[in-house]
């Protein structure tokens, strides 16, 4: 029986032949990576794909975050409009309900005709509020911000939001306007009659003046947008004669207040002078007016400096 293993031949070559060729492996010189043996010019452009691609990738992340975030301010924005109309809808219930109960004591003779066009009136207000608020909904669904009211405004997919809110803002006025000149006819009448005192058909009359104003300022605003979008004048211009309207408009309400106010000074001074009032109504009585009037100059002013810059865009 045989004391040591002894390999065989065959086992002895295999083993010597994968020494030597792992040996031979082993001393060969590391490949270099393809790109090492590249000319400059090749990494440089390669280098320039990989820039490019890398700020592509960069750029979609940014872009998809930037939508995320300007998808999220346009709801919240939407979803502060969407209150605001269900809250102005239940206004529009409560004065519809109160328009049915003066119907009904105006034709029971227990309410005046005008009590009637109040409560109309407070629906037409609550009309025209939904109706703003939609419209500035859908200007907002579309931009993804808040509404824009300038009259430089820029169109938005091609609709004209700022002048459909102006029409639709121009009912309350045109309503209101209705009421007064009724409620100044009927001063009017009573004071033909001997009823009542002048102050009464002052009164009613500045507040017909006072719409008056309302209306041409608001319309006038309406042409100023006309022009503005046919490229009669730019957008500095349309802003300066927005500015215009605006100070015409004060102007125009101011005046007749102011008138009134004189002659209620005069009244209150002829009273004095009868003993049936005292100086501190005197004083009150002045004290308007001269507030009135402050108010006018003020106007008068505005109008001149504006109209001075439409003149001369340099002036100051």
């Amino acid at each position: 029986m045989p004391t040591r293993h002894e390999p065989r031949e065959g086992f002895v070559d295999e083993l010597e032949r994968q020494i030597v060729t792992e040996a031979r492996r082993r001393d060969r010189p590391a490949q270099p990576f393809r790109w090492m043996s590249w000319s400059p010019a090749r990494v440089a452009a390669a280098l320039g794909i990989l820039v490019v691609a890398s700020m592509a990738a960069g750029g979609a992340v940014v872009d998809a975050a930037y939508r995320s975030q300007n998808n999220e301010r346009r709801d919240l924005v939407a979803s502060a409009y969407e209150r605001r109309i269900d809250l102005a809808t239940q206004r529009l219930v409560i004065a519809k309900d109160e328009l049915a109960r003066t119907q009904r004591k105006v034709s029971v003779g227990v309410a005046k005709h005008t009590e009637l066009l109040d409560s109309e009136l407070k629906v037409i207000e609550a009309e025209v509020e939904i109706n703003v608020l939609k419209l500035q909904l859908e200007e907002v669904r579309l931009t993804g911000q808040e509404p824009v009211t300038s009259v430089s405004a820029p169109l938005v997919q091609g609709r004209d939001f700022v002048s459909q809110r102006w029409e639709a803002e121009l009912q309350v006025p045109q309503k209101a306007r209705e009421i007064e000149q009724l409620r100044q006819r009927d001063a009017e009448r009573r004071y033909a009659i001997g009823v009542t005192d002048s102050a009464d058909v002052e009164v009613a009359s500045a507040k017909v003046s006072e719409l008056d104003a309302a209306l041409s300022g608001l319309q006038g605003r309406l042409e100023i947008r006309k022009r503005f979008l046919g490229k009669e004048i730019d957008a500095a211009q349309a802003e300066l004669r927005v500015l215009e309207a605006e100070a015409a408009q004060r102007q125009m309400a101011l005046t007749p207040q102011v008138e009134m106010a004189k002659r209620a000074v005069n009244r209150v001074a002829a009273m004095v002078q009868k003993g049936l009032a005292d100086n501190l109504e005197l004083t009150k009585a002045n004290l308007t007016l001269l507030g009135l009037q402050q108010q006018l100059i003020k106007a008068d002013l505005d109008l001149a400096l504006i109209r001075k810059r439409l003149k001369d865009p340099t002036a100051q």
